[in-house]
């Protein structure tokens, strides 16, 4: 997954983040950008059964004082998902998906 953020960061940057970190789980790796509005998180991981990658993005705001981590975010009913298997159009979806919600 790290890869994937590396191309991650400067895309979530260019949306206008001040700040991108990355935290590595288990199975996952937690993507947290600090945008003027709000924090988005997004967590990437591969599916289990086929050669996918799996995102959820969820404004920080929306999870309340759930710890930030791959597992609460899989479990909170807030957020939205990309499925894909090719690296750039997840990149593409994930970007629309961010912008989506920082535009509520």
């Amino acid at each position: 997954m790290i890869h994937i953020y590396e191309k991650l960061k400067p895309l979530l940057t260019s949306l206008g983040a001040n700040n991108v970190v990355k935290r590595s789980e288990t199975d996952c790796t937690l993507v947290i950008a600090e945008f003027p509005k709000d924090t988005v998180l997004v967590s990437l991981s591969k599916g289990l059964f086929k050669n996918v990658y799996v995102a959820k993005i969820v404004l920080a705001s929306s999870i309340g004082a759930m710890p930030w981590s791959c597992e609460s975010l899989e479990y909170s009913p807030y957020g939205l998902y990309v499925v894909e298997g090719d690296e750039e159009e997840l990149l593409k979806r994930i970007k629309r998906k961010v912008s989506l919600l920082l535009s509520r």
